[in-house]
C-alpha cells in the first residue's frame, strides 16, 4: 500500500520535462558531444573570403629611381599579337595579379622610323693607300696600252701589227690590274669581291619581289632592267660582228671583249674599290661623290690619250667633249651603286653605253 501511495504521490508532483529527463544525454556525454562538435567547425581561414569582405589590395608604389622609371610620353611595346593576356580565374582578377606582355621603353613613338643609315664597312689601309692602290692599277690598265698605240703610230707600224700589240697588251694589262685590285681588295677588306658573284643579281630579284606588295625601289628595277638591257645588247653586237665583219670577226668579237674587260676593270677599281673604301672614311653621298669625281677626271685621261692615238683633227674639242661625258657618266655609275646596292648594275650602265657607241 504505501509503495502505491508514494508512486501515486510521485505521478502528481511530476512535470512535463521530466518525459523529457531519460532521452537527454548525461553530462559527461553532453561535454563529449559539445567537444566534438567545436573539433568539427571550420575555422574562419578554411572559409573562402567573400569579395564583399576581402581587403583591397594595397595601393602600389613607384619606388624604383628615377633613371628607370617610364617618361611622360613613353610608348609601350606588346606582343606581335596585340592580344594581352587574361586573368585566369576570378581571384587573379580581383586582387589584379596578372600582367599583360607590354614592356615600357623610354623611346618617344614616333609616326615614321627613322631611317637606318648602314653600317660603315672596315677598312684596313690608310686613306694615302686606298689611293694609290686604287689608280696604279688603273694607270696600268689605261695609259700603258695607250703610250703603246702611240709609240707605234709615231714609229710607222701597219695597223695590223698595231691592232696585234694593242689587243696583247690591253688583255695583259687588264689582267695584272685585276690580280692587283683583288690582291688589294683583300688587304683592304679583308674579304673578297663577293658583290661580282653572278648570285647578287638573284638577290637584287628577291628584293625586288620582295616589295612586290609595298612600294618597290625604282632603282632596284632600273638595276635590273640595265643589266637586262646590256646583255641583250651584247649578244646583238657580237651577232651583228660575227654576220657581217665575216672572217674579220675572228679578232673583232676578241678584241671588243677585251676592251669591254678593261673598261670594267676600271669601273671596278673606283666604283667597286674605291668607293667602298671612302664609305668607312666619310658618309656615303659624300664618298660617292668623291668616288665619282676621281673616277670621271681618270676616265677623261683615258678617253683623252686614245682621242689623241686616233689622229683625229681637232683633237682638242673632242677631248672637252668626251671629259663632260666621262664626269656626267662616272657620276652616275658611281649613283647607281649608291642607290640600287648592286656594283653588277652600276658596270653594266657603262659597258652599255660603250655598246651603245658612247665611247667611254
Amino acid at each position: 500500500m504505501s509503495s502505491r501511495r508514494n508512486r501515486a504521490k510521485a505521478d502528481a508532483t511530476r512535470t512535463p520535462l521530466a518525459d523529457l529527463a531519460p532521452s537527454l544525454p548525461a553530462r559527461g556525454d553532453a561535454e563529449r558531444v559539445d567537444h566534438s562538435d567545436r573539433l568539427s567547425e571550420p575555422d574562419d581561414a578554411m572559409l573562402p573570403e567573400s569579395s564583399a569582405t576581402m581587403p583591397a589590395p594595397p595601393l602600389e608604389t613607384d619606388t624604383a629611381p628615377a633613371n628607370v622609371r617610364s617618361r611622360p610620353g613613353a610608348r609601350k611595346v606588346t606582343n606581335r599579337s596585340g592580344v594581352p593576356v587574361v586573368p585566369r580565374t576570378i581571384a587573379e582578377m580581383q586582387a589584379g595579379t596578372y600582367q599583360t606582355n607590354t614592356v615600357e621603353t623610354d623611346a618617344v613613338a614616333s609616326e615614321e622610323p627613322a631611317a637606318s643609315e648602314p653600317e660603315p664597312v672596315p677598312l684596313f689601309v690608310s686613306r694615302q693607300t686606298l689611293l694609290i692602290t686604287t689608280f696604279v692599277p688603273y694607270v696600268i690598265v689605261a695609259l700603258i696600252p695607250a703610250i703603246l698605240d702611240l709609240l707605234c703610230r709615231a714609229a710607222g707600224v701597219s695597223d695590223t701589227v698595231r691592232l696585234v700589240v694593242d689587243f696583247i697588251a690591253t688583255a695583259t694589262c687588264s689582267l695584272v690590274a685585276l690580280v692587283l685590285l683583288l690582291r688589294n681588295w683583300r688587304a683592304a677588306f679583308h674579304a673578297i669581291p663577293s658583290e661580282l658573284h653572278p648570285i647578287s643579281i638573284l638577290e637584287l630579284w628577291e628584293r625586288r619581289a620582295s616589295a612586290s606588295g609595298e612600294r618597290r625601289d625604282g632603282w632596284v628595277t632600273g638595276s635590273l632592267a640595265v643589266i637586262a638591257a646590256f646583255v641583250v645588247m651584247l649578244t646583238l653586237s657580237l651577232l651583228l660582228a660575227a654576220l657581217a665583219r665575216g672572217l674579220s670577226a675572228i679578232y673583232t668579237i676578241p678584241y671588243l671583249l677585251i676592251l669591254l674587260f678593261a673598261k670594267a676593270i676600271g669601273a671596278l677599281l673606283f666604283v667597286g674599290y674605291l668607293q667602298r673604301g671612302l664609305f668607312a672614311l666619310q658618309s656615303t653621298t659624300k664618298a660617292t661623290f668623291t668616288a665619282g669625281l676621281l673616277y670621271g677626271a681618270a676616265l677623261a685621261i683615258w678617253n683623252g690619250c686614245t682621242i689623241l692615238a686616233s689622229n683625229v683633227a681637232n683633237p682638242l674639242s673632242y677631248i672637252l667633249t668626251y671629259a663632260l661625258v666621262s664626269l656626267a657618266v662616272a657620276i652616275a655609275v658611281a649613283w647607281i651603286r649608291l642607290r640600287s646596292g648592286s656594283l653588277i648594275a652600276a658596270i653594266a650602265f657603262q659597258l652599255l653605253l660603250l655598246l651603245l657607241g658612247i665611247a667611254v
